[in-house]
């Protein structure tokens, strides 16, 4: 089956448009977005807080950090030393290894 000219210019047509019209959705977004060159800047007018002088949020984002202690290093009293896990799983693993093979099933 051939197509037309006129076939052909309509899908070349919509091709451009399907090209195009993210860019332009684009370009109209960012003019919506722009600010107006009559609108007030942040800084003229002092704002007014949403919420009131004793809000949890701002007063734990305000409070200072106080530095950690240091940690403690020593052992309790009594403590002694004792056998690490890795230590046990690799002589586990080592006990396993050195089994003898199970034999095989019998051959009939």
């Amino acid at each position: 089956m051939e197509r037309t000219r006129g076939t052909k210019l309509a899908c070349l047509a919509f091709l451009l448009l399907q090209l195009a019209l993210p860019s332009w959705s684009v370009i109209a977004d960012a003019q919506l977005l722009r600010p107006q060159p009559q609108s007030v800047h942040l800084e003229s007018n002092p704002c007014v807080p949403s919420h009131p002088d004793d809000c949890a949020i701002c007063s734990f984002l305000q409070t200072p950090v106080e530095a950690p202690g240091q940690p403690s290093l020593t052992l309790p009293e009594g403590a002694e030393h004792s056998e690490c896990r890795a230590e046990a799983v690799s002589r586990a693993i080592g006990a396993i290894a050195a089994a003898p093979l199970p034999r095989a099933p019998p051959q009939s």
